[in-house]
């Protein structure tokens, strides 16, 4: 077990006119995420897409990879470490360490909204237990994948492929009661998009006092990389991204 918490994310550039794009997202992320969680280890990758399928969306194929890479490193863990597992497409605008005071064994960002999670960020204490759920997630992602009717069951459930997997494999997190879940891989506990995984319908809810992680997608991402409309109360946001940019450049030249 290692002291520091580990903040673990991978990202693959793709083809097409928004290559780019990831890239410089993830290079806001390793820049945002050594500033405000400096006692962490960082490992933001670069790596191959690989494929899995050529009968599915892009999309369903990238995040399959993703979460391929996501148990990987988990189950290279050693027990007891403390894991932030997300997307690349993120910033990072505060400390992040006020989690590891809760009681969870996985925590799992949530809202009340039509896909009532977004499964960009994850937390976990990592045990056999966990380690175990992060193989059913994936082998349940697997599932879904090659099962377009089941996946298409969950996906109006839950939406994308990861999310879809997460919700087929615990039901209870569509129409959660409690924002507390006993799973058979431990304590799983719902924690505030809004704070912890700032998306679409929570953009117009930033605030610098709360807001921690911010997900950088859909409108959000069209804005900033002038490929959407520039909406009223994404400007703040829009404007805190092009600013971590630019700061970024020189700091990452020099580590």
């Amino acid at each position: 077990m290692n002291d520091s918490p580990k903040l673990f994310a991978v990202y693959f550039p793709g083809d097409g006119p928004n290559s780019a794009f990831y890239e410089r997202m993830a290079k806001v992320l390793d820049y945002t995420a050594h500033r405000h969680c400096s006692n962490w280890q960082i490992d933001v990758r670069l790596i191959d897409p690989g494929k899995y399928s050529n009968q599915h969306q892009h999309s369903h194929i990238s995040n399959t990879h993703k979460l391929d890479h996501w148990n990987r490193f988990v189950l290279g863990c050693a027990d007891g470490d403390r894991v932030l597992l997300m997307d690349s497409d993120m910033m990072i605008l505060r400390g992040l360490d006020e989690i590891w005071s809760q009681d969870f064994d996985i925590a799992y960002t949530s809202k009340n909204a039509k896909l009532p999670f977004n499964g960009g960020v994850l937390f976990l204490r990592v045990s056999a237990k966990t380690k175990l759920f992060m193989q059913a997630y994936w082998d349940k992602n697997m599932e879904l994948l090659n099962d377009r009717n089941l996946h298409a069951k969950h996906r109006a459930k839950c939406g994308g492929m990861n999310q879809a997997a997460f919700g087929a494999l615990i039901p209870e997190v569509v129409t959660p009661k409690s924002s507390a879940i006993e799973t058979p891989w431990g304590k799983l506990v719902a924690i505030p998009c809004r704070d912890w995984n700032c998306a679409q319908g929570d953009w117009a809810k930033y605030t610098p006092e709360s807001t921690r992680i911010v997900h950088v997608k859909s409108g959000l991402r069209k804005a900033i990389f002038g490929r959407g409309p520039i909406e009223p109360h994404l400007t703040p946001l829009i404007d805190i991204w092009r600013s971590l940019e630019r700061e970024s450049q020189p700091a990452l030249s020099h580590r």
